[in-house]
């Protein structure tokens, strides 16, 4: 939600390229707050999860998408929360309403970014991915104990 309107709250909608915004009708929809944020840095490559009071509850190294496939900058939302979705994408996958800039489809789907688990720990750090943030099995099943759909994700250079 974007701006929240007694009866047409602005949102977020998960659209390509990128995110959309538009209307929905409150009592349509059941609106909860997220405590939390997730903020990824792809010059570092960090994520970082954050409480309302500012607080770092977890952070760690990640992998993100190398020069040809970057990592989307910008603002979005956990849209998917998927646990064990097979390999290679580990324990956990967290679709994030954004959008590659340059795959246009991926793996039979649109050209969507996730968070996912990734079981070669010797990425992290570096820009290998084709634009998803690669995470380690026992780091992605934190993060997603911290992060329900809805969860703000902040994806900065």
């Amino acid at each position: 939600v974007v701006d929240r309107t007694a009866i047409w709250p602005r949102v977020r909608v998960a659209l390509p390229p990128h995110v959309t915004l538009g209307w929905i009708i409150a009592s349509d929809v059941p609106l909860s707050l997220v405590d939390n944020r997730i903020v990824v840095s792809v010059s570092q490559p960090t994520l970082r999860v954050i409480d309302k009071p500012q607080q770092v509850l977890y952070a760690t190294d990640v992998a993100v998408g190398k020069p040809a496939t970057p990592t989307p900058l910008g603002r979005f939302y956990v849209d998917i929360w998927l646990p064990n979705p097979g390999s290679p994408y580990g324990t956990f996958m967290l679709s994030i309403s954004g959008f590659s800039e340059v795959l246009k489809t991926f793996g039979g789907g649109r050209g969507q970014v996730a968070m996912h688990g990734w079981a070669d720990q010797s990425v992290m750090g570096k820009n290998v991915s084709n634009g998803c943030v690669r995470m380690r099995n026992a780091d992605i099943s934190k993060v997603a104990a911290l992060a329900p759909l809805g969860t703000p994700v902040e994806i900065v250079a």
